[in-house]
Formats: C-alpha cells, structure tokens, sequence
C-alpha cells in the first residue's frame, strides 16, 4: 500500500498552477522525461509488442548525465522502432520502486536492458557503458528480430 506523504508536500498546496495534486505534476514531470516507476506500466510497455530499452537511472548519477549525451540522440532516432523507459533509481519523489529494481534487477546506476519485441531481455550492462556504436547494433539487431 502506497504511504501517504501529504504531509511532506503542504508547502506546494499553493504553488501548483493548473495541476489539482502533488501526484498529477509528478507525474506530468516524470512522463515527459519518459520516467516510469510502477512495476505494472514497465512490464506492459516491454510486453507490448515493441523492442524496448530500459534504463535504470538516477540523476545523481554522474554517469548516467555522462550516457545521456549519446542516450539523448539515439532515443531521437529510434523513437518510432524502439520504447525508451526511464527508472528513477534514486526514488526521488518517494515513490516505492522497489518491486521493479527487483524485478528486473538493477543494483546500480547505469543499468541498461534492451528487450526484443517479445519482452525476452536480449542485452544488459551495468555501469558506464553508453558507446554510440555498440548501441545502435543492438538497436538494429532488436528492431530485425
């Protein structure tokens, strides 16, 4: 069961302009950097039928930030072939993220998962590994199975 931080948030009781909650521009904010914590809406976006990168990300995360230069092209190119999904690791809206670290199980930040469009995990890396070329195979080899 979710905990309810409502207390944490009162001081943005005033300041949160056309959104009706806290929970609304949260995820507002997340969706539109792609991020996604819930366990149930990852699984569906690797099973729904489209190869998929997963990134277990941080933004504390020095090489995360150092990925995401090359990340941020790639994920330009490929958005029509490949879904981009973004776990904050690092939890900081105080969601529980628990259960999808476990069950794709990222320890530790950069951790990138590419999935073929049948939701087998094809590829994995932990750590700083975002080499342009090396990506863009594994790319293509998800997009052609």
């Amino acid at each position: 069961m979710a905990e309810d931080n409502s207390e944490i948030y009162e001081d943005l009781s005033e300041n949160l302009g056309f959104f009706s909650s806290f929970e609304e521009l949260r995820q507002t904010q997340y969706r539109s950097e792609g991020i996604i914590t819930d366990l149930t809406s990852v699984q569906s976006i690797v099973n729904s039928g489209k190869p998929t990168f997963l990134e277990g990300w941080s933004e504390t995360c020095v090489y995360c930030k150092m990925g995401e230069v090359i990340l941020g092209d790639l994920k330009s190119d490929y958005k029509n072939d490949i879904n981009f999904v973004t776990v904050d690791v690092a939890n900081r809206y105080l969601e529980d993220v628990s259960d999808t670290l476990s069950y794709f199980d990222i320890f530790s930040t950069p951790t990138y998962i590419f999935f073929d469009k049948n939701g087998r995990e094809i590829d994995r890396s932990v750590g700083y590994s975002a080499q342009k070329k090396e990506l863009m195979e594994i790319f293509e080899q998800a997009i052609i199975e």
